[in-house]
């Protein structure tokens, strides 16, 4: 690479109604554009890691999991408007593993205790606690240095470099310089070398860049009417002060940032210092408590034994039935629930053995006996507490130590269904069980869980809602101020299942 650069500071989709370049198309535009590697800093948030980490994976580049964690400038506590003393911006790079599960704990605090008007936050408090195998850089525009050179406070300006750097080292610790082309970027450049001679500091270049071209500035400024519910027509629409905060080229950035090379070079110093290998597939299950005299496959097992005939009732019947068959012949026709004799052999005790000890084989194998005890406890809680479970939905069905268990309550032996499409060795993931729990009272099973496996080992899992194309196109439509009428018959021409617009205007004739 003749101009060693890569970029630390870019914001993606997942910087929700804030930036727009996608991740696949930064990924993309970095190979081609011969960088080694990228930084993704979302705001608030590492939503984009797994997606970004496997894509970088996958084009041969290095992902540097980073975020930009927004600071209040007093507590993460104070959430009063009167009190509120405004916030500032880090940006802050996981070195290894440690230091994204430092980044996963800043992340947490600041969206469970010090989340306000939208903007999760920490402050140096929690800073203070957590710092452990991270990259500090001090954003330039929202950063905490600059806002205190405005209030004419240069010296707490160097006190609060100073303190940074007691906490991750002066290797650890940079001053952000950019250039967007305004002329002031220039003066608090200088004004940061100096910073930077004074305390040690190294300064980083950045492009703090919100889109991936220079020509989506204009959809991107939709995008911002989107999140405000403005239009493009009111004076007061948000917008960027220019069209500069794209992702630029290594010649572009050397070119904006003469005098700053040593800036730009610095890129390199992150890049190889941030060597996080994101980990997948390990368990972290909670424990669950057995007796002292099994294990947890053992215990399973007993499990299973202990349900059968709560389950199975007609098997013992079967069972006594055919020691008396030799003595009376006419029980032969005997039939049960609308089932001949001949059909409920089915459910003998030897079949169902057989089929619950190639399933038992396979969970031990697959260490998933844990995760069984815990489901089926936390259903059975449930149900004790009167609270209405649904039957199970899903391929979770073909088990049947899922049925015996009490997991599930459809027979798969009854039905014909597979355990295989539920789980197998070929396929290592982890056991899916589909669960309904009635929408009242499911913050009590929740409760339970926390109550009895800890709090730390219980979460909801997040979904993204994304502007799927028949409703951007409203969305869009009521920014540029289309009436509804025209951008309700256009968005009735899209095929329903056009996966993106693109696709719709190749299909639809109509479109």
């Amino acid at each position: 690479m003749e101009k060693p650069f890569v970029h630390l500071h870019t914001h993606s989709e997942f910087s929700l109604l804030k930036a727009s370049s996608r991740i696949g198309d930064l990924v993309k535009l970095t190979k081609e554009l011969g960088m080694p590697g990228l930084a993704i800093t979302d705001l608030g948030n590492i939503y984009a890691a797994i997606d970004f980490f496997n894509q970088c994976k996958g084009a041969d580049l290095k992902p540097i999991i980073a975020i930009e964690m927004i600071v209040a400038n007093k507590s993460r506590h104070v959430k009063k408007t009167p009190d509120l003393q405004g916030n500032n911006s880090l940006l802050i790079y996981a070195k290894n593993y440690d230091g994204y599960e430092t980044i996963t704990k800043l992340t947490s605090i600041a969206w469970t205790q010090g989340h306000h008007d939208g903007f999760p936050r920490i402050d140096l408090e929690v800073l203070e606690k957590y710092h452990d195998e991270i990259i500090i850089v001090i954003a330039q525009k929202k950063g905490r240095v600059l806002q205190f050179l405005k209030e004419k406070k240069r010296d707490q300006a160097i006190e609060y470099i100073e303190h940074l750097k007691s906490l991750v080292g002066a290797d650890n610790l940079y001053l952000e310089v950019v250039n967007h082309g305004l002329a002031e970027d220039l003066e608090v450049n200088q004004v940061f070398r100096e910073l930077s001679n004074e305390t040690g500091v190294g300064l980083l270049a950045s492009n703090d860049s919100y889109y991936t071209y220079k020509e989506d500035s204009d959809s991107h400024e939709v995008l911002m009417c989107i999140a405000d519910k403005m239009t493009l027509a009111d004076p007061n629409h948000p917008k960027f002060v220019n069209r500069e905060f794209y992702f630029k080229t290594p010649d572009q950035m050397y070119e904006l940032m003469e005098g700053y090379e040593d800036a730009c070079a610095n890129t390199m110093k992150v890049f190889e210092a941030c060597n996080c290998e994101l980990r997948f597939g390990a368990l972290y299950l909670p424990e669950f408590d057995i007796p002292k005299e099994y294990d947890e496959n053992s215990f399973l097992k007993q499990e299973c034994d202990d349900k059968l005939a709560g389950r199975y009732p007609e098997v013992i019947i079967l069972e006594l039935l055919d020691s008396l068959i030799k003595s009376d012949q006419s029980l032969k026709e005997v039939s049960f629930e609308g089932m001949s004799r001949d059909e409920k052999l089915a459910f003998t005790r030897e079949k169902i053995d057989q089929r619950l000890e190639y399933e038992l084989g396979i969970i031990k194998q697959m260490g998933f006996s844990a995760y069984f005890l815990i489901v089926a406890d936390f259903i059975m809680a449930s149900k004790n507490m009167g609270i209405p479970v649904g039957p199970g939905r899903g391929s979770a069905a073909g088990s049947l130590v899922a049925y015996l268990t009490g997991i599930t309550d459809l027979c798969p032996l009854k039905y014909g269904l597979y355990f295989e499409r539920f789980l197998n060795p070929n396929r290592v993931s982890m056991p899916d069980v589909d669960i309904d729990f009635c929408f009242r009272r499911r913050e009590e099973s929740i409760e339970y869980c926390k109550k009895k496996y800890g709090i730390e080992k219980v979460c909801q899992i997040i979904t993204y809602g994304k502007l799927k194309s028949k409703a951007v196109i409203k969305d869009v439509a009521r920014v540029l101020e289309v009436p509804f009428d025209v951008a309700n018959l256009i968005s009735k021409a899209v095929p329903d299942d056009a996966k993106n617009l693109a696709i719709g205007l190749e299909t639809s004739l109509e479109l």
